[in-house]
């Protein structure tokens, strides 16, 4: 399995909690877009954290 594609099984994982968790409380498109923003950020992070740098 790449990083990239580990990078991004996190990033949907986190969406999909997020989305989850949040959908009772915010408004839907809400929810989805703090949950899309959170998700793009955590595979960022991710992936140029844990890979790029090695973890240095």
């Amino acid at each position: 399995m790449s990083k990239t594609y580990k990078s991004y099984l996190v990033a949907v994982l986190c969406f999909t909690v997020l989305a989850i968790v949040l959908m009772p409380f915010l408004y839907f498109t809400t929810a989805w877009s703090i949950a899309g923003f959170a998700s793009i950020a955590t595979f960022i992070f991710y992936k140029e954290y844990f890979y790029d740098n090695k973890g240095e």
